[in-house]
């Protein structure tokens, strides 16, 4: 591209001055040049192509990453999820085995004595909530791949067509 553009602006400071090109040239020499300039009109068109190319490229990449940071947030999110419907579930098992209606529950340093009803309900409210929120997380994280494949599928359009030009 270096080359190119110290071409190009070396072609046309040497051949531009119109009094030049009228009065020193015979007329094969002037439509050889002319054809030389629209070369080089070409191939700055070109160049702006390549350009507005190269800029969608980079749009495209963006997207990707940020698509694929998503993806893994929401992988961590899902993974948090399962931990914590898994400790449901397990707590709950445990409750069933207890023949005690009254059970200490922790929170931080401390432990409170609840009855065995009012955590068994806690512990399944949050094992549904647990359960909703990885079935739209894993949602989301199909419709992120999704995504994430049409934009690869862009990015290798566009990369077919630089490696085109």
């Amino acid at each position: 591209s270096i080359g190119f553009v110290s071409v190009a602006k070396t072609l046309f400071l040497t051949v531009h001055p119109s009094s030049f090109i009228s009065s020193h040239l015979t007329s094969h020499n002037k439509t050889n040049i002319k054809k030389k300039m629209s070369k080089v009109e070409n191939r700055k068109l070109n160049e702006e192509e390549a350009k507005q190319v190269q800029a969608t490229f980079l749009r495209e990449q963006q997207k990707l990453q940020l698509c694929q940071q998503q993806e893994y947030i929401v992988k961590q999110k899902v993974n948090a999820f399962t931990t914590q419907h898994k400790r449901c579930q397990i707590t709950l098992a445990e409750l069933d085995t207890l023949k005690n209606h009254r059970v200490f529950k922790t929170s931080g340093r401390m432990f409170l004595l609840k009855g065995k009803d009012e955590l068994t309900k806690e512990l399944t409210d949050n094992k549904i909530h647990c359960t909703k929120q990885l079935v739209e997380l894993k949602k989301h994280a199909i419709s992120l791949k999704k995504d994430s494949e049409g934009i690869i599928k862009n990015i290798q359009e566009i990369y077919g067509k630089l490696q085109q030009k």
